[in-house]
């Protein structure tokens, strides 16, 4: 890990600290801010990257924001492997990130899911199971 990795990895757990045990908000966004731009300066995926986009996606949760969640739910995601997770951490992920992908404005046009033959079966068949 270079200099530049160890200051986004502190910038990233002080955010998260912000976020989470002080409830702070606009400090949270600052971390983002400042410390995204150095992490995209960065080439290539580091360890850094999993633990930034849990903290960013955290934050957009928190506030409502889905389509920001769903965009960095997904780069958390992508970097992160899925051995790192627990099977109940997993199911929080895949429940989260598909609702913001339903939610989040300009993510997924709700009309073509409905749309979708599969989509009305299976609705079909849980209200038959009612």
């Amino acid at each position: 890990m270079n200099c530049k990795e160890a200051r986004i990895l502190c910038n990233t757990t002080i955010g998260m600290v912000k976020l989470v045990k002080m409830i702070d908000l606009p400090g949270t966004r600052e971390m983002i801010e400042s410390t995204g731009a150095e992490l995209e300066s960065i080439d290539g995926v580091t360890s850094v990257h999993s633990l930034f986009y849990r903290m960013s996606s955290r934050y957009y949760q928190i506030i409502g924001n889905h389509a920001e969640y769903y965009r960095e739910a997904l780069r958390f995601l992508g970097c992160t492997d899925a051995s790192e997770l627990d099977d109940a951490e997993k199911l929080q992920w895949a429940i989260t990130t598909t609702l913001a992908a339903l939610l989040g404005e300009g993510v997924y046009n709700f009309g073509e899911l409905v749309s979708r033959d599969a989509l009305i079966k299976c609705l079909y068949l849980l209200n038959c199971l009612n």
